[in-house]
């Protein structure tokens, strides 16, 4: 070592070994920490529960209440006197103890002590078992206010239910009183003229007549007995008319030739143009239609009825039922029907 180097301070000539040591320190005591760590026992992670949660309980109680209740309702609510009893019972209006129900409805004296309460008066518009008709009409008509299916029968079997009876305020135990000139209406009249016109008589030799029938660009002489595009001419009524000519009154030739075809006949009234009418009647219960002519049959609610008379003057038509019951049904507009209860 010269002299120069043992002048230097120590740090100066130590300067190098002093930072290997730093640095051997610092890697021994980094490599037992980490061998330290590595040595610590792992936490153990918690384990899933046993039993799982469920969905919160439901209380069914008041569920089996509610069906139990409707299973077997009471009669009356909750009271401090109850009374178990085989019949039917209600609550006095007064002691609000319960009494037979017949009794009440026949408004008779409350027979608990002390009581002795008169139930007030059914209002004409009740209806106990809830079927659309009125208690007292009913009762009126042998029917029974506590059966809601009477509703539906048919007592006098006129194709009328007893609840239709009741909304047309008609008899529903006869069948000549029944609703059908409130249900059935004229909605439309139609004319049609007919094919043939009766225009004159002519007698022959042998004492017979033939008679004259018109129609466009032809005419048909025939016999009685005799038929002309399918009509058989059946009776021949001669007959004298007055008839106003330019206002003056004049004698007229007014016989009348009868034909038929089947059930149908027309009288033809001579030098006079006969007219058919079809009708469109409606029946509205059931929104049927139907296109008839007279003579032509219908069926309604099992019933058949046949149009006998159409009237284009006054808008009416006339029905006939196979019994000979007639009805007059005519073009007012229909009165407003009730609806029956759902």
């Amino acid at each position: 070592m010269s002299k120069a180097d043992e002048q230097k301070p120590w740090l100066q000539s130590n300067y190098e070994k002093l930072i290997v040591c730093i640095v051997f320190v610092f890697v021994i005591g980094s490599l037992g920490y980490l061998i330290g760590r590595s040595s610590r026992k792992l936490s153990t992670l918690p384990g899933p529960p046993d039993v799982r949660p469920g969905p919160p309980r439901v209380d069914g109680g008041p569920y089996r209440d509610a069906m139990t209740a409707a299973m077997d309702p009471d009669q009356l609510g909750p009271s401090r006197r109850p009374l178990t009893v085989p019949e039917t019972r209600v609550a006095c209006p007064e002691c609000k103890r319960p009494i037979p129900i017949e009794d009440f409805r026949a408004r008779k004296p409350c027979p608990w002590p002390g009581c002795g309460a008169v139930p007030p008066p059914r209002p004409p518009d009740f209806d106990g078992d809830k079927d659309g008709m009125f208690d007292e009409w009913e009762e009126k008509n042998g029917l029974d206010p506590k059966d809601k299916d009477d509703a539906h029968g048919d007592l006098d079997d006129d194709g009328f239910t007893s609840l239709e009876e009741f909304l047309y305020d008609t008899n529903p135990r006869d069948a000549n009183h029944c609703p059908l000139v409130a249900a059935l209406r004229v909605e439309k009249i139609l004319a049609q003229p007919f094919r043939l016109m009766f225009t004159g008589v002519v007698k022959l030799p042998d004492g017979t007549q033939k008679f004259a029938l018109s129609r466009p660009e032809m005419t048909y002489f025939k016999k009685l007995d005799e038929e002309v595009e399918g009509w058989k001419l059946i009776k021949y009524e001669p007959k004298q008319g007055k008839r106003k000519v330019h206002g003056i009154p004049k004698t007229v030739d007014t016989s009348v030739l009868t034909l038929q075809k089947g059930d149908e006949t027309i009288p033809l009234t001579r030098n006079r143009r006969y007219r058919e009418y079809e009708l469109q009647l409606r029946f509205y219960p059931d929104e049927i239609d139907y296109k008839v002519k007279r003579g032509s049959d219908i069926e309604i609610r099992r019933k058949k009825y046949r149009v006998v008379r159409i009237d284009s003057a006054t808008k009416k038509v006339i029905v006939r039922r196979a019994d000979g019951k007639s009805w007059e049904i005519r073009t007012e507009t229909p009165p407003p029907r009730p609806k029956p209860p759902e």
